[in-house]
């Protein structure tokens, strides 16, 4: 994720509804570049202007906004949105690296994870981008290892032998019962 903030603006404010408007994006553009190169905290503030700016600006000149203001793309700033949106009511955002929480963000990561970090944070401990590689690792539902893939492959091919076999074996009793029972049959008819 590039985070550099642009100088100078290539953004065409006056396509933008009023004067009022134009004023309140430059002014969350403004704040938004002046929040980037901080702490934690300041990327759940910017994904909150995000989010803000967004619904002023609307749909169809997003995306020009951002990399007019900020050179960003729209991952970028989904990425911050996506922090505020889970982690902007925290008051433990110092315990948290800030790539940890923009790891723990994303929709991949198992809830598990993200409350355990929570927690971890709220007991004072750290939370870096180490942790909660490991964490999310931790949580991810279990994925077989080669060998064990293997193994698994190895005991169906078993079990199918088997229940082949014990299938041939109850047809052949099934028939031989079926057999017996025509025979009674033929004999009592005779």
């Amino acid at each position: 994720m590039q985070l550099v903030a642009r100088t100078k603006t290539g953004f065409d404010y006056a396509l933008l509804k009023d004067y009022e408007t134009e004023e309140r994006a430059r002014g969350h553009a403004r704040a938004i570049q002046t929040l980037v190169g901080r702490t934690a905290a300041n990327i759940v503030e910017i994904g909150r202007r995000l989010l803000q700016a967004k619904e002023l600006i609307g749909h169809g000149y997003w995306g020009d906004w951002l990399q007019a203001e900020f050179a960003w793309s729209l991952s970028t700033a989904i990425c911050f949105m996506r922090v505020a949106e889970k982690f902007g009511t925290l008051n433990c955002l110092e315990s948290f690296q800030p790539s940890a929480l923009i790891l723990l963000s994303y929709n991949s990561t198992p809830p598990e994870a993200v409350s355990e970090a929570i927690e971890q944070a709220r007991n004072g401990r750290p939370v870096t981008h180490t942790t909660a590689h490991q964490l999310r690792k931790k949580h991810r539902p279990s994925q077989a290892t080669p060998r064990e893939q293997t193994l698994m492959w190895n005991l169906k091919r078993h079990i199918d032998r088997l229940a082949e076999q014990l299938g041939r074996r109850f047809i052949a009793g099934q028939l031989q019962k079926i057999a017996d029972e025509l025979l009674k049959a033929e004999q009592v008819a005779s």
